[in-house]
């Protein structure tokens, strides 16, 4: 099983593009040069995406936190998360729009049959499990299977001792 911190380490960083008010790239980082040259639309997108965060901020001036989201990607293949938001000073001069472009990634099925082997899982202990891959929360967990919250979370619990962890993300990663 991987730690936790090796699974946010080998994560890839994101590409950064740095726009000022008028659209005008001003700085890229690696990862984004490397996107931007086998998928040149991302930049048109990104552009895009600009000018929807910089109207939105124009219309509504005293929101101070703006952010807006896209998927772009040339034709089939991988789809890019595309985030974009203002960082400084309203009304300076120093008012940038920050892109940040991250591949999509598909989510990776669970061993099912393994972590019940593995870890000695319950029927019971692997549909909770199921539903904590679906980003289901305690309380829909609870609607779906007819169970208390408490008991969900008493199912939770067990289900982190026996792997190991204590976190549904650290979870998720050793059962996977």
């Amino acid at each position: 099983m991987d730690d936790i911190a090796d699974i946010i380490m080998r994560r890839s960083a994101p590409g950064i593009l740095i726009f000022d008010q008028t659209g005008v790239l001003l700085f890229t980082n690696a990862e984004a040069s490397e996107l931007v040259s086998a998928h040149p639309s991302l930049v048109g997108e990104s552009r895009t995406l600009c000018a929807r965060v910089k109207a939105a901020s124009d219309a509504c001036p005293e929101e101070r936190d703006i952010k807006l989201a896209a998927v772009g990607g040339d034709g089939p293949g991988p789809q890019y998360a595309l985030r974009a938001f203002i960082v400084g000073e309203e009304g300076g001069n120093q008012r940038h729009i920050i892109v940040l472009i991250e591949k999509v990634v598909g989510k990776r099925n669970l061993d099912l049959e393994g972590a019940k082997k593995r870890f000695n899982l319950s029927k019971r202990e692997l549909e909770v499990t199921t539903l904590i891959h679906e980003g289901l929360t305690n309380k829909a967990i609870s609607d779906r299977l007819f169970i208390s919250e408490q008991t969900v979370k008493d199912h939770i619990r067990h289900i982190m001792g026996k792997v190991g962890v204590s976190s549904r993300g650290a979870l998720l990663a050793a059962l996977q």
